[in-house]
């Protein structure tokens, strides 16, 4: 068999020189996809807390991925209650009953008085939130696909 391979060494150069974009680009890829995923399950109310799920880039080839990372300003500052539930209920970033779970009692009244469903309630204690897990959920969602967004990022700047 008489195979040959012909490489210039032009395009080897060429190919070096633009790699850290593009793994660069495939790490932005997963980023945003993370993001997306994050955004499509996280709970609604008024959409204060989807609407300050964004990506930062940190560095080379480095993002970060939650609610307010656009900025150091709290767009949802509750989010992660969302997150990681309260009380009772609440989980560890792996869905694991935290060892400080307990009931969450008022700290200067006799009840805790909130508006819920339109409806005000009295209550001497209350067992908490659970945990929804959204950005966890958005990440698991985008690695399941992550070969493909990171080779998405050498195809965008062709090879």
């Amino acid at each position: 068999m008489n195979d040959r391979i012909n490489i210039r060494l032009a395009d080897l150069d060429r190919l070096a020189n633009r790699l850290p974009e593009r793994i660069d680009r495939g790490i932005a890829r997963i980023a945003y996809a993370c993001e997306a995923g994050a955004v499509r399950t996280a709970p609604v109310g008024h959409g204060s807390l989807r609407s300050s799920i964004a990506v930062r880039k940190q560095g080379p080839s480095s993002y970060i991925v939650g609610p307010n990372a656009r900025s150091n300003r709290d767009g949802a500052p509750y989010d992660v209650f969302q997150e990681f539930g309260t009380g009772m209920l609440a989980e560890d970033f792996d869905g694991k009953a935290l060892g400080t779970r307990h009931r969450i009692y008022p700290r200067t009244a006799k009840m805790l008085v909130f508006t819920w469903k339109g409806r005000t309630w009295r209550l001497p204690s209350v067992a908490g939130n659970p945990a929804i897990h959204y950005m966890r959920k958005g990440m698991e969602e985008a690695m399941k696909d992550s070969p493909r967004h990171f080779s998405e990022g050498f195809v965008s700047v062709g090879i």
